[in-house]
C-alpha cells in the first residue's frame, strides 16, 4: 500500500484555513462532499492518468449546490491531511464554502 510523505510545508498546513482550486468530480449524490482534482477528468486519479496526490475530498459545512464534472471552483475550508485512512484521498478539507 502506498503511503503519503508530506512535506514540513504541507504539515504547517494542517488543520489551518486553506484555500484551493481544481476541477470538480461529483461523487455523493447527497451534496456532503465532492472530490478536487488537479486536472479535468479525463486526465485525473480516476482515469488512471495522474496519481492520488493530485484528488482531494471536500467536504461542505452545508449541503452543496449540484456541481457537474469539470466544473472549476475554488473552495476555502480547514485541511486535514490524511496519513493512514485508505477510504480517504491524502487530503481532505473540512467545512468547506466555495468562494464565489
Amino acid at each position: 500500500m502506498q503511503a503519503p510523505v508530506f512535506t514540513e510545508e504541507l504539515k504547517k498546513l494542517d488543520g489551518k484555513l486553506v484555500q484551493v482550486e481544481g476541477y470538480v468530480v461529483p461523487v455523493d449524490d447527497k451534496g456532503k462532499y465532492v472530490a478536487l482534482s488537479a486536472y479535468p477528468y479525463a486526465a485525473c486519479f480516476f482515469c488512471g492518468k495522474a496519481g492520488p496526490a493530485s484528488v482531494m475530498t471536500v467536504k461542505f459545512k452545508k449541503k452543496n449546490k449540484s456541481y457537474r464534472t469539470d466544473d472549476y471552483v475554488q473552495f476555502r475550508g480547514y485541511l486535514r491531511l490524511n496519513y493512514d485512512d485508505i477510504n480517504e484521498f491524502y487530503y481532505i478539507l473540512n467545512e468547506s464554502e466555495e468562494i464565489k
